[in-house]
């Protein structure tokens, strides 16, 4: 048996995405951009697409254009604020891609505050509220944290934001959150969200990102006039057309929601004989789809071959910096010490995992420590 339980890294297409795009590309094949039949055919498809997006989300089609992904976006949105002399907050767990663009603002004289996260993975309400200034001009929180999977209501943030700082625009990467738990930009008062279409079962190299009306980010990239004018270049139909397929209904989402959530609470069962295991992810505070463990004595790469041999995949923590020999600074913030870190694994789920792959998941990963333990 082959279990995938790497879903926050990536997700296996929907047949309904993969045979949307095939149709797309053998016969939607025109230019949205062009004015004769063949053009216009494609871009309706194409507002039909951001429409259902944009419903997914509370927001209106005019405020939703179509990126290659959240990095994309999330770089658009914090490059779009970089100015000498600004101050932007984010906390310290946040993904690599908008980590590494505040770095990059700093080095340009952007002024960046990283807030600390709770023992529940958490971001400290209270140090957000007293790093916000007049002069603030971006927040950037996550929604749902892509290695432990910890929770941050974008809407109690808002919340702080707007009593503290009138000026500060609102950024939440809400790539592990979307079609898991409820997205409504409107409800969340937000400014600006990022959406990955390859994360819900839709095709790599699509993404979303959400502006509400009357802001005006810098494109990223320039040329034409595509998107509304934010980011030139031949759009993506196919890929766009597929990731539109995927969406849920809300009550499809809770339903679903409802059955991982049994799948986490089985996996943290069948594994809680192992001597030295911690669970990362608390479950009041955290997503269903994510759990992470450290397991005592086990280094996280060494553990994962060995669990591949037995067909078992998942992994270290972020996809993004999986090559990356550093430790994770996730949990470095949640405050694990260094050998906990190393023996750090990710398993993330899916609507279509089954109670009967979880078992053998854990049965793989007993086993697996059982044998490195005795080497």
């Amino acid at each position: 048996m082959e279990v995938y339980l790497d879903n926050a890294a990536t997700t296996k297409m929907r047949e309904e995405a993969l045979k949307a795009m095939a149709s797309a590309l053998k016969e939607i094949y025109g230019n949205p951009s062009s004015i004769h039949l063949l053009g216009r055919r494609s871009e309706d498809l194409l507002e039909e697409a951001r429409k259902a997006v944009a419903a997914a989300i509370g927001a209106k089609a005019t405020e939703v254009i179509f990126t290659s992904g959240a990095s994309e976006g999330n770089n658009q949105i914090l490059r779009s604020y970089i100015k000498e002399g600004a101050h932007f907050i984010t906390s310290k767990i946040e993904h690599p891609s908008v980590l590494k663009v505040m770095a990059l603002a700093e080095a340009q004289g952007v002024k960046v505050d990283y807030l600390s996260v709770n023992e529940k993975g958490q971001v400290d309400l209270l140090a957000l509220q007293e790093k916000l200034q007049k002069n603030t001009s971006l927040v950037s929180i996550m929604m749902v944290n892509n290695e432990t999977g910890a929770i941050n209501d974008p809407k109690v943030l808002s919340a702080i934001i707007r009593k503290h700082s009138s000026k500060a625009k609102f950024h939440v990467d809400a790539v592990q959150g979307f079609q898991k738990i409820p997205v409504d930009v409107k409800d969340m008062d937000v400014d600006y969200l990022t959406l990955s279409a390859h994360k819900v079962h839709g095709p790599k190299g699509v993404g979303a990102l959400y502006m509400k009306k009357g802001l005006s980010p810098l494109p990223l990239i320039l040329g034409g006039e595509q998107e509304m004018g934010f980011r030139a270049g031949t759009v993506n139909v196919p890929g766009i057309l597929g990731f539109a397929k995927v969406l849920k209904s809300k009550e499809t989402m809770a339903k679903d929601y409802e059955k991982v959530a049994g799948l986490k609470r089985l996996m943290v069962e069948a594994l809680s004989s192992i001597e030295g295991l911690r669970v990362n992810s608390l479950e009041e505070y955290s997503s269903a789809y994510i759990l992470s463990l450290s397991i005592q004595g086990m280094r996280g790469e060494v553990f994962l071959h060995a669990l591949s041999e037995r067909g078992v995949y998942v992994s270290t923590g972020s996809a993004c910096t999986a090559k990356d020999t550093k430790d994770s600074h996730v949990l470095k913030a949640l405050g694990l010490q260094d050998k906990d870190i190393k023996g750090s694994i990710r398993l993330s789920f899916e609507e279509e995992t089954t109670k009967e792959e979880v078992l053998y998941a854990a049965e793989a990963i007993k086993e697996t420590v059982r044998f490195l333990r005795r080497k």
